[in-house]
């Protein structure tokens, strides 16, 4: 619960839920993923082996989910849809009460600082600031995906939670219709993949692009539903050497990412990215914001900058055109890093082991 629901259309959460429910459910367990009718691209009840139940929502940002997640919740409780709740997103935390008032295990996946985010009002702030604390209190498992999460509810609750990484698969797409599409040639362009919406930085890495010369094109794989007036500032920056391709999932999105120069990253907020996770695993050079979230994931394994600082992204950037040689080294390191904690496999079994632990208590 607390995602958009599957075939994953909109971000990484979506993502995680896809491919790890995909393999728990090749592995005999029972997975139910609650859908939002408004995001939904099929009626099919069955996907990938996982079970549907798709529920409306109000489709405005400050409602969709946690309209979405009562719905979901009641519903699971009503239908005795399941045994555990796995929640993704700290906001879902105010629905643990509803779901232990049914007899409900849950399991809370916290992505990161949501309160931080740019794009929330100050009430929304203030819930999420609040839900780290009912997540203390009430839920029977808590998840960190990165170690900034986790040293902070250590430090501020006393509370020890468990760490599962994002996780990315690493098979290489063949063909060139995406690339074609946009007329790209490969390692002749910039890349960047994901909302656009303030949090992401986006207006950072047009800023910084903007004022470099160079042939190679900047591409933008993305688009937002909320956020129509930030999306078009960058759309109109006047510059036709960026390319904007909307929304782009599948093949197409996974082959433009392959034949990337180097894949920027200039979150200002950050959890663990699945972008950054499938950009690495794709065997881009990447030139990601130094937060501490993405520091923890990357380990020297790609370039940084100064979050937010548009002057010494464009530095990097300018580094990375003069030193080829040094940016095959940053995409073999990127590929490694991924290969040894970073695989679907590898969280699949982690959060297995979560399910049995939370599922047998009494």
């Amino acid at each position: 619960m607390g995602i958009r629901g599957i075939p994953a259309n909109f971000g990484g959460s979506e993502t995680v839920v896809e491919e790890m429910g995909a393999l728990h459910a090749s592995q005999g367990w029972d997975i139910v993923a609650y859908c939002r009718s408004h995001n939904s691209t099929t009626d099919a009840r069955i996907y990938k082996g996982v079970r549907r139940v798709i529920l409306p929502s109000i489709n405005r940002l400050s409602l969709d989910t946690p309209v979405h997640s009562l719905l979901s919740t009641l519903h699971a409780g009503l239908r005795n849809t399941a045994d555990v709740i796995h929640y993704h997103g700290v906001g879902n935390a105010m629905f643990i009460p509803i779901a232990r008032l049914f007899g409900k295990k849950t399991i809370v996946t916290v992505d990161g600082f949501d309160w931080r985010r740019p794009k929330w009002g100050s009430v929304a702030k203030w819930v999420l600031r609040r839900s780290y604390g009912w997540c203390v209190r009430w839920a029977d498992a808590v998840v960190s995906d990165n170690q900034p999460v986790y040293e902070y509810f250590k430090t501020e609750f006393g509370r020890e939670t468990d760490i599962v990484y994002y996780g990315t698969d690493l098979d290489f797409v063949p063909g060139d219709d995406g690339l074609r599409e946009f007329n790209l040639r490969p390692r002749d362009y910039f890349l960047y993949v994901g909302g656009l919406i303030p949090d992401k930085g986006v207006h950072v890495l047009v800023d910084a692009y903007r004022k470099m010369t160079t042939d190679k094109k900047l591409v933008i794989i993305g688009d937002t539903p909320y956020f129509s007036k930030y999306a078009e500032r960058l759309r109109s920056n006047g510059d036709p050497r960026i390319v904007f391709t909307g929304f782009l999932y599948g093949a197409k999105c996974r082959q433009i990412l392959q034949r990337a120069y180097a894949y920027i990253h200039p979150l200002l907020s950050d959890g663990t990215s699945p972008s950054l996770l499938q950009s690495m695993a794709a065997g881009n050079c990447v030139i990601a914001s130094d937060l501490p979230e993405t520091l923890g994931v990357v380990r020297g394994a790609t370039l940084t900058f100064a979050a937010g600082n548009s002057d010494d992204l464009r530095q990097k950037m300018i580094w990375a055109l003069a030193h080829p040689e040094e940016v095959e080294q940053y995409r073999i390191r990127a590929r490694e890093r991924i290969e040894a904690q970073f695989t679907w496999p590898i969280v699949a079994g982690q959060y297995a082991e979560i399910y049995r632990r939370v599922g047998s208590r009494p």
